[in-house]
């Protein structure tokens, strides 16, 4: 400590010839200290001398190298000299143990210039191994010290590289610049993830250069899920504070009109509700799908209704604490088309039953307000209201009179039958005397029928209102005549199509039906094709 206070050295360059032999025998503590008092004792002539000795010292002592990175960082080096201390410290990044990286890339990003930032970038990017990639050391490290030993260090190295980047156009344009370089999907690593976000959360013109290129590099499947697996699968810790770029990222890619990046988007969604437990990141996830869901732009809300089937389908339990947000989705109801319809309902129905639709017990705030919300539109006069309404009662009476529903909810949780008796009949008492309304509940309930298996006293009961098939439209025939002459202003009616000749016993009654003057006969022609189809396939279910 007392070379200090000398006001100059004789001869410096021996000087510190003779120190770099003191310390290969000094203990560690104090090797260190002499180490970083050197830039209080060598002049400036005296550099080209330290950053060699300084080097050797490193091949010899690895553990040093904190201490001699602060006392390069500490000289004033000429541009010689500080190339020549780069490429020492880029020498040191395969070999450096993980707890001392942040230190490195600090003081490489620090000493980034025009003339060497393509150097520093390209070995950053293939030397650079962390979060999500396992080396020998690191699974070491792991297994003495523990995850979250490991995790700190991870976060750290992070730390330091957001930190350099921050509002460093040099360092990230050439960071970008690097990345459209990569041509294979082999070529690119979890750092390049990592480095994309840490670009991405700078805002501004790099945001959009970040978002560019990421998508970019998805469309030609240079980019794969598997990275962004690696960087969020099991580093909660360590994406929690970049959960808002992810999720912007997210919400990006997702508006994109190309399939493959909406694709992209679902996976990362899905990964980010899965890893992120916490109330406050999936209420903020739920938002931006909402969002999405709202934006009125066709495709983007129907991946984003995707993703929300997909959330409910497999994660329907824990949605519930956030239902809350989830509901206004139905603020957007009156913008969808039928199929986006049919997914919000069943949205809806995979929330309610796994918080229980049994409203005569309680139920859930979500039942209840989905059947407030259909037993309105279902009532409206409005053929506009009265359809979402009729699809939204038959997706509930399929959910909770669903067959195996017994197999699929616990005891507390099991669906009324007697519930989606009573929607159903309400629904056909609504369409009873409205033509348009009672042929779309009936092509409803036949492709129902045929895409699912309902509880018997749902088919029991559909099946008697539509018997009245028989008194409406068919009229008897003997020999496979009519049992009487039909004259309507002389014109006489016939059989046609029959195929059966003789033996057919009954034939539509066609003629009287068009004949008549009465209103609701001619309604009943019209809804004759969609009765006759729904009967033919209860029929069929029923034998």
């Amino acid at each position: 400590a007392q070379f200090r206070w000398l006001d100059f050295l004789v001869d410096a360059d021996t000087f510190v010839t003779k120190l770099v032999e003191v310390l290969s025998v000094a203990p560690p503590r104090l090797k260190k200290e002499i180490i970083g008092s050197i830039p209080e004792i060598v002049g400036d002539q005296s550099h080209a001398a330290v950053v060699s000795a300084l080097e050797k010292l490193l091949q010899e002592d690895s553990q040093v190298v904190v201490a001699v990175l602060d006392t390069l960082s500490n000289l004033n080096l000429d541009a010689l000299l500080q190339e020549q201390a780069v490429t020492v410290a880029i020498s040191c990044i395969r070999t450096i143990h993980a707890d001392q990286m942040p230190h490195l890339l600090r003081f490489l990003l620090l000493s980034a210039t025009p003339a060497n930032v393509g150097r520093i970038i390209s070995q950053i990017r293939e030397q650079l191994k962390f979060v999500g990639v396992v080396d020998p050391r690191a699974a070491r490290s792991k297994k003495l010290k523990g995850k979250a030993s490991a995790t700190s260090t991870d976060g750290a190295i992070l730390d330091a590289l957001r930190s350099g980047l921050r509002f460093k156009n040099m360092l990230c344009e050439a960071f970008l610049k690097e990345l459209k370089l990569v041509d294979h999907a082999r070529d690119h690593k979890v750092i390049d993830v990592w480095l994309i976000m840490l670009i991405y959360a700078n805002g501004g013109a790099l945001q959009k250069s970040a978002e560019k290129i990421l998508k970019s590099k998805i469309l030609q499947g240079y980019i794969r899920e598997t990275l962004f697996h690696q960087c969020i699968h099991g580093n909660t810790e360590i994406v929690k504070d970049n959960f808002m770029s992810y999720l912007s990222v997210s919400d990006y890619l997702l508006a994109c009109k190309e399939d493959k990046a909406r694709e992209f988007a679902t996976y990362l969604f899905t990964a980010l509700f899965e890893e992120f437990s916490d109330t406050f990141s999936r209420q903020e996830l739920v938002g931006s799908l909402i969002t999405h869901i709202g934006s009125g732009v066709s495709y983007e809300v129907s991946s984003a209704l995707d993703i929300m089937i997909s959330l409910t389908s497999n994660n329907s339990e824990e949605l519930i604490p956030i239902a809350s947000h989830i509901t206004g989705i139905l603020d957007y109801l009156e913008s969808f088309h039928e199929d986006n319809l049919r997914k919000v309902y069943e949205i809806f129905c995979q929330l309610a039953l796994a918080a229980g639709f049994n409203t005569s017990s309680g139920g859930s705030s979500v039942a209840n307000e989905l059947l407030m919300v259909v037993r309105k539109q279902v009532s409206n006069p409005d053929m506009k209201y009265k359809r979402m309404g009729i699809i939204g009662a038959l997706r509930i009476v399929s959910a909770i009179a669903d067959a195996n529903a017994a197999v699929n909810y616990s005891s507390s949780q099991q669906p009324n039958c007697e519930e989606a008796l009573g929607l159903l009949n309400m629904t056909v008492n609504s369409c009873k005397f409205v033509t348009l309304p009672l042929i779309l509940l009936y092509d409803e309930l036949s492709a129902l029928f045929e895409s699912n298996v309902l509880h018997s006293a749902i088919i029991e009961w559909v099946g008697e209102h539509v018997a009245e098939f028989d008194t409406l439209f068919l009229a008897d025939l003997e020999d496979g005549q009519l049992s009487e002459k039909y004259l309507c202003e002389s014109i006489e009616g016939e059989l046609w199509m029959n195929l059966d000749g003789n033996i057919s016993p009954v034939c539509v009654n066609i003629l009287p039906l068009v004949s008549t003057s009465q209103q609701r006969s001619q309604a009943c022609l019209q809804i004759l094709p969609s009765q006759f189809l729904l009967l033919t396939t209860v029929s069929a279910i029923a034998l």
